[in-house]
C-alpha cells in the first residue's frame, strides 16, 4: 500500500527517507534495524519516540487538556493518525483509517474510533 507521507512537500519526508535508505550500508528489510538484532523491539521504538518528544517539547492533546512529552508514545502517535484522518482531514472514513493503520477487520477500527462520529 502506498500513501502520501508529505503531500505538500513542506516536510521533505520522502526526500529524507530516501536519503536515509540510500546511506544505509546493511541489507536489513527493517526500516530501522536495531544495533543488536534485525529489528527494533516495541520498547526500543517507544524509547526513541519518547526521547524525540521530550527534545521537541511536544505537549500532546489529551482528554484532560494539554499533556507533557512523557505522555507521548508510539501508540499515541498511532491514535493521532486516526484522529487527524477523521477530524482534521476531509473525506476519510473508518475504512480509510482501517487501511492506514492496517487493522485486520473494520470491527477493530470501529471499536476504537467510532466515537469520532465519521463514517
Amino acid at each position: 500500500m502506498t500513501f502520501a507521507l508529505d503531500p505538500s512537500g513542506e516536510l521533505r519526508t520522502v526526500r529524507t527517507l530516501r536519503a536515509f535508505l540510500n546511506a544505509r550500508d546493511d541489507d536489513s528489510a527493517a526500516l530501522f534495524p536495531s544495533r543488536k538484532s534485525e529489528r527494533m523491539t516495541g520498547k526500543g521504538i517507544n524509547d526513541v519516540v519518547k526521547r524525540a518528544a521530550h527534545r521537541a517539547e511536544v505537549s500532546p492533546v489529551t482528554y484532560s487538556g494539554r499533556g507533557n512529552p512523557e505522555d507521548v508514545s508510539a501508540h499515541t502517535l498511532r491514535h493521532s493518525v486516526a484522529w487527524r484522518m477523521l477530524r482534521a482531514e476531509e473525506g476519510n472514513t473508518l475504512y480509510d483509517v482501517r487501511n492506514r493503520l492496517r487493522h485486520a477487520t473494520i470491527l477493530t477500527t470501529e471499536r476504537r474510533y467510532d466515537h469520532f462520529e465519521t463514517v
